[in-house]
Order: C-alpha cells, then sequence, then structure tokens
C-alpha cells in the first residue's frame, strides 16, 4: 500500500513540475485533522495544508484531509493543486484566444457590396412597417 502510494507522489510530482511548480514552490504543513475517524483522526498530524507562491503573487491554499493516511493526502493534495493550477492556465489561454478573436472580428472590414445589401435589407424593412397602419372602423352612426 505504501508503494503505491509513493509511486503516485513522485508521478504527480513530475506533473507539476511538467506544468512548471518545483518543490521550492511548495510550502507543506501538516495540521491535526477534524470529523470522523475517531481518536487516531483527532490526534493525530495527518491533515495536509498546501501553499503554493507560484501563481504571479497569488497563493493557492489547498487543506486536503479526505484520507487517515499522510501519505495518501499528500498525494491527493498536489493532484488538487495540479488540477487547480491546469484549470487557471486553462482559462487564462482561453482568454487571450477569446481576445485575440473579438479583435480580428473587429478589425474586419465591411466590403461595399454588404453595405449596400444592408442599406436595402434596412430600406425594405422601413417600408413594410411603415405599410402598416392602425385600421380605423367607422361605425355606421359615425358616418351620417
Amino acid at each position: 500500500m505504501q508503494n503505491l502510494s509513493k509511486n503516485s507522489f513522485v508521478a504527480i510530482n513530475k506533473r507539476l513540475e511538467d506544468i512548471g511548480i518545483y518543490p521550492k514552490d511548495i510550502e507543506e504543513t501538516f495540521i491535526k485533522g477534524t470529523g470522523k475517524g475517531g481518536q487516531k483522526v483527532n490526534k493525530t498530524n495527518n491533515c495536509v495544508m498546501i501553499k503554493c507562491n507560484d501563481m504571479n503573487e497569488d497563493k493557492i491554499i489547498i487543506k486536503c484531509h479526505k484520507y487517515r493516511c499522510l501519505q495518501k493526502n499528500r498525494t491527493y493534495a498536489r493532484e488538487l493543486l495540479y488540477k487547480k493550477i491546469t484549470s487557471i492556465k486553462e482559462k487564462v489561454e482561453e482568454d487571450i484566444s477569446n481576445r485575440i478573436e473579438k479583435e480580428k472580428r473587429r478589425i474586419l472590414k465591411i466590403t461595399d457590396r454588404e453595405k449596400k445589401e444592408s442599406i436595402n435589407y434596412k430600406k425594405r424593412r422601413s417600408t413594410i412597417k411603415s405599410d402598416r397602419q392602425k385600421i380605423i372602423r367607422f361605425e355606421s352612426d359615425d358616418i351620417a
């Protein structure tokens, strides 16, 4: 059981390094857990709190107390950190691509033909709407 946990811990550290988060950027503290689990959980420091200082002066803080085992909590906390950072990076990349696309659409020039078609369409709509007049009804008593 411990071997599996250590292998996955090494693997998640490698994935964190691949996205630019190194062990020196991670501050890890162990605190006493709370909740279910009885005396073992309440007396031991098996809850992991990770602070990552690398993200543009913003700190990401993750607290993990999912498992009773410290090593599993360390691995899971780093997995959560990896997911959080990748989601932040994806969001930033998406925002940049949206801005670029918006700028391209803004710069796009409208041809003379498109302008004429647009004006003709507006004129047609205008005549259709102006033809809609309120119908006035006359009673036979009003005519006389």
